[in-house]
């Protein structure tokens, strides 16, 4: 297979989706971009998946769409479910049938805290209703392909958490650090940042390549959000600024998990250049 046509970004109005098509645009590689805004000529509705029409010229897509709030998929897991894990599979199943390549973005999340090696393919236990749905996918995938010997049609990337300079809550550090706030900042959950960057040169080197199977995309390093704040910005002067506290005692609703979150990069990422990310790397 060669990646002479289009790709198919399904849930583009995502802010990875979108830097991730900035990123191809910049390549000069020929995409589409679904939206849920109804006036968009590519518009696709999540909850009625089976009125959305492939377009043409279509070699491979991939799934940024889903209902990726934690705490909404903890507290409404009738209506997450089916968004998440029934239509996105109607969804996938209707562009392999058409023998179109697949990559589903997954999630560290699939795992619990049991672990001390979380490779490809180290047996899932998500204690998230979220990592539920991510798993459940991942695992019909699996089967559907099997069935209909399609494996070469699929691919699975789990990634950590994705850190930008542009997006929260390092966005939200770094406007209240100029205006000498206090910041109250959870020392009780975890992240393994990845950049953007890395992120998108993994998924273009995935749908250009039809690499097929289960990749890892992990951060060096695990941190707390306090503990990274005071590396990233930890001036004597900042230091005064930040604030511990229990992510339960934060203002806003955050589903505190206190779940490890690194990925252990095994012998399939290595295969094609997966490395992990250093925290250095983030922009």
């Amino acid at each position: 297979m060669l990646l002479k046509n289009k790709i198919l970004i399904i849930g583009g109005d995502s802010y990875l989706a979108k830097n991730f098509s900035s990123f191809l645009k910049k390549k000069n590689i020929k995409y589409i971009r679904t939206s849920r805004r109804k006036k968009s000529k590519n518009f696709m509705d999540l909850t009625k998946v089976e009125k959305f029409r492939i377009p043409a010229n279509i070699s491979s897509a991939i799934i940024f769409s889903y209902q990726n709030n934690i705490t909404y998929c903890e507290e409404n897991f009738k209506d997450a479910y089916l968004i998440n894990v029934r239509n996105i599979l109607k969804l996938i199943k209707k562009l392999l049938s058409k023998k179109i390549f697949v990559l589903f973005i997954s999630t560290n999340l699939v795992f619990d805290n049991t672990k001390k090696k979380r490779f490809e393919y180290t047996t899932t236990k998500p204690v998230t209703n979220y990592g539920k749905m991510k798993s459940i996918c991942e695992d019909e995938i699996k089967k559907y392909c099997k069935k209909k010997y399609l494996n070469n049609y699929f691919s699975i990337l789990r990634i950590s958490k994705v850190l930008s300079y542009k997006i929260n809550p390092i966005k939200t550090w770094i406007q209240n650090i100029k205006k000498e706030n206090t910041l109250l900042i959870p020392n009780d959950i975890y992240c393994c940042p990845i950049d953007l960057n890395s992120l998108n040169q993994t998924m273009y080197k995935i749908v250009r390549n039809f690499y097929n199977g289960i990749f890892h995309l992990s951060g060096f390093k695990e941190y707390t959000y306090y503990d990274l704040a005071k590396k990233m910005f930890g001036t004597k002067k900042n230091l005064k600024l930040f604030k511990p506290i229990n992510s339960k005692k934060l203002p806003k609703t955050i589903y505190n998990s206190k779940i490890k979150t690194f990925l252990s990069i095994g012998k399939n990422s290595k295969k094609i250049g997966i490395k992990k990310i250093n925290l250095s790397e983030i922009k």
